[in-house]
């Protein structure tokens, strides 16, 4: 069966994007408090319109549970970009919040090789991941790590996937929180290679087992903490060659 799709790029204004907007909106007041609703409103309409932002793209007929209904994002003032997507719930069944989503990058100047060596030397992320003090592979695909937690040290048991010819390394905890990820390494050329990171994380769930911010604060201490790691990991990649 050919399921065909309709994608429409409109504006954030446009009575398209409305019920994403709505329901983007609840789910973030739902999650964060009511202060989301400022924060929905922070941004003006054209933000997110080209070069510099993509605005809702709805699709129709209205998809099934899994495919997203649309997505959004805009560059904001470091550069950076922001993406959401909005994903429909089961037929008469609430929608579960979706897990929050973060993608950061960074360029490093050594071969593609060094960089996929460097995340395989387990016993150094205390190097450059914030709050790791001890690390160690063990079996074909885990990683044991002792982590600094709000609450004071917590062991985290972790599974790694290679998928080595599209050099991605993909990762899940095994026990609560439950965070997920992906490390990709993308060659530029032969002596340049961009290092992109991948988190999915529950926020509640990140909050009761490390402590600090909730909301839209809890977002940028996450969002700082991953380019600091990636600063540091080029930083000690750099060093070594």
């Amino acid at each position: 069966m050919t399921l065909l799709v309709e994608v429409r790029r409109v504006t954030l204004d446009d009575p398209l994007a409305e019920p994403l907007v709505r329901e983007l909106t609840h789910e973030y007041v739902s999650r964060y408090g009511p202060s989301a609703q400022q924060e929905m409103t922070r941004f003006p309409a054209a933000e997110f319109a080209p070069p510099d932002g993509l605005g809702p793209g709805p699709r129709r007929p209205r998809p099934a549970a899994g495919v997203p209904r649309g997505l959004g994002g805009c560059r904001v003032a470091d550069g950076s970009a922001g993406w959401k997507y909005r994903w429909p719930g089961r037929p008469g069944r609430e929608a579960r919040l979706p897990m929050s989503r973060l993608e950061e990058q960074i360029n490093v100047d050594v071969p593609a090789q060094e960089v996929w060596a460097q995340l395989h030397r387990i016993d150094e992320y205390p190097m450059f991941v914030d709050g790791v003090k001890s690390a160690f592979a063990h079996g074909r695909s885990g990683a044991h790590l002792d982590i600094e937690t709000g609450g004071g040290d917590q062991a985290f048991e972790t599974q790694l996937t290679d998928r080595g010819n599209d050099q991605v390394m993909a990762w899940r905890t095994l026990d609560a929180p439950e965070l997920k990820g992906t490390f990709a390494v993308n060659p530029l050329d032969d002596e340049h290679t961009q290092l992109q990171i991948r988190l999915e994380y529950d926020p509640d769930a990140v909050r009761a087992a490390f402590g600090g911010p909730k909301g839209f604060a809890q977002v940028r201490a996450i969002e700082e903490t991953v380019r600091a790691d990636l600063e540091h990991f080029k930083d000690l990649v750099e060093r070594r060659k």
